[in-house]
């Protein structure tokens, strides 16, 4: 189970947590994935590896989906890299 990225719990209508902010994961999590998203997953290496941005132009010449989803990508791979930290402490 992990925290809905999409509406974090505000919309009673989301289609995958149903507004409790939570999604419980049944399956396979790569069923779920498609390329779109490990598109953003290349996107956001590219932006901390070497500020390559996947438009030409700045932050405004972003579409607002891409941003969206950086966002939710760069909190996930911190919530992971500080689980991985506090592992190695251990």
């Amino acid at each position: 189970m992990f925290e809905c990225p999409f509406c974090l719990g505000r919309l009673p209508s989301c289609p995958d947590c149903n507004g409790t902010g939570r999604i419980e994961v049944w399956e396979c999590p790569n069923r779920r994935v498609k390329q779109r998203h490990l598109d953003v997953c290349s996107a956001a290496v590219f932006l901390e590896m070497g500020g390559v941005m996947p438009s030409t132009g700045g932050w405004a010449e972003q579409s607002a989906t891409f941003l969206d989803a950086l966002v939710i990508v760069c909190k996930e791979r911190a919530h992971y890299e500080e689980q991985r930290i506090k592992a190695a402490s251990k």
